[in-house]
């Protein structure tokens, strides 16, 4: 629902982030659906290192990208050039275009677009690849020990590259170091520690579930901390056995 009055400051760290059609990350920094300006969205979108947009193009709306961090290559119509920080691309309307990330680093686009980006104005001009999820590992415990919390981890959602690796986690969704660790109060240097996924405590995985993850996975969350299913009543002992009197 669009409010009634324009929002005129936007905090980017309360943007939510999300996958567009054309697999980019995106954070919708400024867009009439949300804030309530008129004619034009702002967006940033993320293109990891080595990963390529696909071909598409905007009917209606006429689209300027500013590089702010990266190098790639730009494909604008039929011809392709190289880009880098500081650059500014004009896509006029109905233009297919797609741009790649360089091998070294993620790209980090400012796209701005009049009238404002829409998914309906949006067509794919490639067909989108199937991905099929790796399956998690499963957990490793010890021989003659029953699993523990510690080995037993939250599952992660998919739409957050299923896995124990929460640097790839937080690349997906675009997000510095320090940015992702904060929103589960976790200082940079801690967070460092468990980007690999091992030796993280289950307390910190289950806040990134909460955060991080799709409504569905967050509610399974919910529920098995609300229900651990531990509380389980303890057998009364049995009452000791008076000691026999000893004979003189």
């Amino acid at each position: 629902m669009k409010p009634s009055n324009p929002i005129a400051h936007q905090p980017y760290l309360d943007v939510q982030a999300y996958v567009t059609k054309d697999r980019s990350t995106i954070r919708e920094l400024m867009c009439p659906a949300r804030h309530g300006n008129q004619a034009q969205s702002l967006a940033e979108a993320i293109v990891p290192a080595g990963r390529r947009t696909l071909l598409h193009r905007h009917l209606s709306s006429e689209e300027i990208y500013f590089i702010v961090r990266g190098e790639g290559l730009m494909t604008l119509g039929d011809t392709s050039f190289p880009v880098r920080a500081g650059d500014t691309i004009c896509i006029p309307p109905g233009t297919p275009h797609a741009i790649t990330a360089g091998p070294r680093q993620r790209l980090r686009i400012l796209c701005a677009c009049s009238p404002a980006y829409s998914h309906d104005d949006t067509e794919l001009l490639e067909p989108e690849p199937v991905v099929v999820p790796r399956a998690p590992r499963p957990p490793r415990v010890r021989a003659g020990r029953p699993p523990t919390a510690k080995h037993v981890g939250a599952p992660i959602a998919l739409d957050m590259q299923s896995g124990a690796n929460f640097k790839a986690v937080r690349d997906s969704l675009g997000l510095g170091q320090a940015a992702f660790w904060k929103r589960v109060f976790v200082t940079q240097s801690g967070g460092s520690r468990y980007e690999s996924g091992r030796n993280i405590p289950a307390s910190i995985r289950a806040l990134i579930i909460l955060v991080f993850g799709t409504e569905h996975h967050a509610r399974q969350q919910l529920e098995a901390l609300r229900d651990p299913g531990v509380d389980k009543p303890s057998k009364p002992r049995a009452p000791m056995a008076a000691a026999a009197p000893s004979s003189a």
